[in-house]
This record gives structure tokens, sequence and C-alpha cells, in this order.
């Protein structure tokens, strides 16, 4: 095939570098890296480090040529990148094939935002300063943490950001403030409509498409480790893994639904 190569110089020198095309596994390096025969397409690129704001582009890759960028990152917060906003709608929400998803029924939401990555190690760590995950890398999505963890982290983020905090923690005792301007978990029907691609989407099995391949990491592609976010196809929405590589923590309470 026909390659070309990139080189990336970035400060901080400790930054992790991401480099990948639309469904296909990324290239990871910590630091300044010279991406030698990368076939001839286009890619896109992400530089992230701790207490620095991401920084994000993409480029065409020719063969024979040498693409080079010089990356310096900001100081500041930039946790989960981006967001995207998923305009207010109604959808059927549940199925019909397991017993803990009937029975459907109409649900109307409004506007709201969600990222469009999972939360990664790397911006995990600069809030919580805790590790201790099973599969280690800074790109690599957040797991093993709980749902009392995950809501300490939206506090303490909206905290870091000089946002109102959504939540009220008192021991096991937690309440949401939903008029509130910080940070918090999507309910499961905000999940569900993202996953589903918003007032537009199309009515896939997975999110984004039919194919599990294109869009979500699993076992049955040989993914027996979590993956970078964003190294398959998004949603509608342009939203990242939400079929695939980790589970995802709701606000809801996991219950069956009561028939009324």
């Amino acid at each position: 095939f026909p390659t070309g190569m990139m080189n990336i110089n970035v400060k901080p020198y400790n930054s992790c570098v991401e480099v990948w095309e639309e469904g296909v596994d990324k290239y990871c390096s910590q630091g300044s890296k010279a991406f030698a025969n990368l076939p001839e397409g286009h890619y896109k690129w992400r530089v992230m480090c701790r207490g620095h704001k991401t920084k994000s582009g993409e480029v065409n890759i020719k063969s024979g040529q040498v693409e080079r960028l010089n990356i310096e990152l900001e100081k500041g917060t930039d946790i989960g990148g981006k967001y995207v906003l998923v305009e207010a709608g109604s959808f059927m929400m549940g199925g019909s094939e397991n017993r803990d998803e009937r029975p459907s029924r109409k649900v109307m939401l409004s506007d709201y935002y969600i990222g469009k990555y999972e939360i990664t190690q790397a911006e995990w760590e600069y809030v919580m300063g805790t590790d201790g995950f099973c599969f280690k890398g800074d790109s690599l999505p957040v797991e093993t943490v709980s749902w009392f963890d995950a809501v300490k982290f939206c506090n303490r983020l909206s905290e870091i950001e000089g946002l109102e905090k959504c939540y009220e923690i008192k021991e096991n005792s937690v309440n949401c403030n939903f008029n509130a301007k910080g940070y918090r978990l999507p309910t499961e029907a905000e999940w569900e409509f993202a996953a589903h691609g918003g007032k537009n989407g199309t009515k896939t099995r997975f999110s984004g498409c039919d194919d599990p391949f294109m869009v979500a990491v699993h076992a049955g592609c040989g993914a027996f480790s979590t993956r970078a976010g964003g190294c398959r196809k998004p949603n509608e929405l342009g939203i990242y893994d939400l079929s695939g590589n980790v589970c995802e923590w709701c606000w809801d309470w996991y219950g069956e639904y009561p028939s009324e």
C-alpha cells in the first residue's frame, strides 16, 4: 500500500499522542513521535496531558510525503474534551427482547449536553488523584469505579471549573439538583436517547450501526482489553463508544419497570 509519514512534536514532552483513521485502532505514543509507514488516507490526531487543554485536528497522509505538526498545549482543565448537544425530542424507550426493558414507553426530553468520549484515565487521575484500573493507559477509558465514585467525580470537576455542584452527598445518600449548571451523570433516558442518535437517529441494533465491528470495541473483534476512546466510528450525533469498550454509569437506579 502507498504510505506516508507523520511527525508530531509536542509540549509538554510527556503528552499523550493519538493518531487514527475513522473505524481503525489508534496509534499512540507518550511524547513526540514519528509515525512511519502510515497507509495513505485521512487521519485524526489528539494530544492530551494532565493539567492542560486537549488539542485535536485532522490531516491527510499522502504517499511518500511527511506531515509535520508542532503542538504546544495550554495549561488548564479540559475534561471530556468536547460535548455534544442532544436536542429536545421524544422516543420510544425500552424494548421487547429482554424482560427488564419492557414495556416500551414514550419519553420526552429537553436539550442537554453529553460527553463525546468516555472519560479517560488521565482525566480521572487529574480530578480524583487515584488510579487502580485493570487496563492501564492515559487514553484508555476509566473502569472498575463505583457509581458513588462517578458521582464524586462529577462534583469535583464542577468545583475545579467553578460551577454549582449537582449532587448533595451524605454518606450513601445522594440527591441531584437538576437545575445546577455543574456536571452530572445522564439519566437512563438521556443515555438511551443519545445512544439512539437523538431525534434524527436511525433504528440500528448498536449505537450508530447494525455492524458491531464498525462502532464497538468487543471480544468478538479480538479486543480482550479496553481501547482508546474514539477508535471506532461514532453514532449519528458524533458520540463514540456508546456500544462496547466499557459499561457506563447513569443516574437512575437499576430495576425492572412496573407495568404502569
